[in-house]
């Protein structure tokens, strides 16, 4: 994926909506409509969960879930 269908398929991942995306990039919500369609034909995904999970799998985006390791008990 390029660099910015590839921004807003992690921006995607992470639950972040249309409008959102588009005022954190400065671009409209068009565009970022363009990446979504992009990043769905590119990975043969039927809607943005699929493309997440696909994304994932092909290593073109991770996600950062922000979780601490759990404390193992002896």
């Amino acid at each position: 994926l390029t660099l910015p269908v590839g921004e807003v398929l992690r921006l995607v991942a992470m639950g972040r909506g249309t409008s959102w995306i588009a005022a954190e990039l400065g671009v409209s919500a068009a565009t970022v409509e363009t990446h979504v369609r992009n990043f769905l034909d590119k990975l043969g995904a039927r809607n943005r969960a699929h493309a997440i999970a696909l994304g994932l799998q092909a290593d073109e985006i991770s996600l950062d879930l922000g979780l601490a390791p759990l404390a193992r008990s002896r």
